[in-house]
C-alpha cells in the first residue's frame, strides 16, 4: 500500500499542468478508519472561479471508536475534486474512494467467540465541503463526506466492518 501511495503522489506532482499544490492534514472526514490522514491536493485545472483538483493522502493508524474492540487500521483516499468560488473561498465537491485495510478483534457470528481478523475494504464516497484560503499560504477546509457505497475489495461482500464518515477539518499549506 505504500508503494501505491508514494507512485500515486509521484504521478500527480509530476503532471505538466502547472497548478496549486498543497498539503495538508485532514482529522476526520474520508481519512477513516485512521482518524486522520496527510494528503497532497494538486489543482489540475486552475481557472478563475472554478477549480479541478486531484488528491492522495495516507491514514496513519489510530483506533477507531466506529470499529470493533483493538481496531487498528491505515486509510488511502484518493480522490477528485471541483472547485467554484474564488481564490479565496470556494464550495468543494470530491468524489473518491478510501480503501483500507486493519486488524482487530471481531465476534465470530456462529460461535459467538472474539476473534483476531484482518479486513480488507473499501468505501466510495462524495464530499461536500468548503475550501478557505486564508492567507497566500494556510489554508483550512470544512468537509462533510457521504458514503455512496461500501464493498469488500475485489467484489466480495462487505465485512460490514465498514466505518461510517463524519465532518472533516483540514489544515494545510499551499505553494
Amino acid at each position: 500500500m505504500k508503494r501505491f501511495f508514494f507512485l500515486s503522489l509521484l504521478y500527480v506532482s509530476a503532471l505538466p499542468i502547472f497548478g496549486q499544490k498543497t498539503m495538508y492534514v485532514e482529522v476526520g472526514g474520508t481519512s477513516l478508519p485512521a482518524g486522520f490522514s496527510l494528503n497532497y491536493d494538486r489543482q489540475l485545472i486552475n481557472k478563475e472561479y472554478i477549480k479541478i483538483g486531484a488528491r492522495i493522502g495516507v491514514g496513519l493508524p489510530v483506533q477507531s471508536a466506529d470499529l470493533p474492540t483493538n481496531f487498528e487500521g491505515y486509510a488511502l483516499p484518493i480522490g477528485l475534486n471541483y472547485t467554484v468560488g474564488t481564490k479565496k473561498l470556494g464550495i468543494e465537491m470530491d468524489l473518491g474512494i478510501t480503501p483500507f485495510v486493519g486488524n482487530g478483534t471481531f465476534t465470530n457470528a456462529k460461535t459467538g467467540k472474539p476473534e483476531d481478523k484482518t479486513v480488507t475494504d473499501y468505501v466510495l464516497f462524495v464530499t461536500p465541503g468548503i475550501r478557505y484560503q486564508v492567507s497566500k499560504g494556510l489554508l483550512l477546509k470544512f468537509t462533510f463526506p457521504q458514503s455512496i457505497r461500501q464493498e469488500g475489495l475485489l467484489g466480495k461482500k462487505t465485512t460490514g466492518h465498514a466505518p461510517k464518515f463524519v465532518p472533516g477539518l483540514s489544515v494545510g499549506y499551499s505553494l
